[in-house]
């Protein structure tokens, strides 16, 4: 659902094949952080957005020190990271 409403709203589809557009992110920042450990000259990202929209619950898997070491490793030093996540229904 998340890919066919960017694809419809954003044109999302059209920059990026379906088969490589969606993708667990903890695993995509893992993989992401072994090949920069692998490669040092490979370039940092200047940001990472999570998205943390379910069903209401976070995963657990964000909050992870392996997560954000590899978030770390991905991240240029002056780098953005920014965790959207839908806010509680009994707050304001």
């Amino acid at each position: 659902m998340v890919y066919d409403a960017a694809a419809k709203y954003f044109s999302y589809g059209k920059r990026w094949p379906r088969s490589h557009s969606i993708t667990d992110g903890v695993e995509y920042v893992h993989d992401a952080a072994v090949a920069k450990r692998n490669n040092p000259d490979t370039p940092k990202w200047n940001y990472v957005v999570q998205d943390c929209f379910t069903a209401g619950s976070l995963p657990v898997e964000l909050f992870t020190r392996e997560f954000w070491e590899d978030v770390q490793d991905v991240i240029s030093d002056d780098g953005l990271v920014v965790m959207v996540r839908p806010r509680a229904r009994n707050s304001r």
